[in-house]
């Protein structure tokens, strides 16, 4: 049996720490891989080698959605001194049920319709649930000819 008991009492860490929560994580990948393959000898026994490679994907690209692109603090500089427009791309539905103060609403599929409207010159901040759409606003803001955009990420990010 193998023992990974140190390395998944470290996943017991905040957001802040995703790189550390993703070296735990390609650590644990690469010894469930090392002992499979190389210390047994045997045929690959896929049924632990798959699961962790799977667990490990689900874990780093749940954690990269949820983390802030862009450091809360210069975020809320940006808001506060520079005015920023902050935009959530979350559905009115989503929007209504509870939003950052100040921001504004267009939800993903009418952004590519409402970008002229932006000011360019005004830094863009977008964030939405979990961070999906968010980021794919950010590159279709950018994708046009946007400068300062900015992704929150999930609008948890913000407290």
């Amino acid at each position: 049996m193998i023992q990974y008991k140190n390395s998944i009492d470290k996943l017991n860490i905040g957001y802040e720490s995703y790189r550390e929560l993703s070296r735990v994580i390609h650590r644990i990948i690469y010894r469930v891989i090392y002992r499979v393959i190389y210390k047994e000898c045997v045929m690959l026994n896929l049924e632990l080698v798959i699961p962790a490679l799977l667990i490990g994907f689900f874990l780093i690209h749940q954690m990269r959605l949820r983390r802030p692109k862009t450091p809360l603090t210069e975020i809320r500089r940006l808001v506060n001194d520079e005015r920023a427009s902050l935009i959530d791309v979350r559905s009115q539905g989503e929007f209504s049920l509870g939003s950052i103060p100040g921001s504004r609403n267009v939800p993903l599929q009418q952004l590519p319709s409402a970008v002229s409207k932006f000011d360019r010159n005004k830094p863009i901040v977008v964030y939405c649930q979990s961070g999906a759409r968010s980021s794919h606003a950010a590159k279709m803001l950018r994708s046009r000819g946007f400068q300062a955009v900015h992704d929150l990420g999930a609008i948890s990010n913000w407290s």
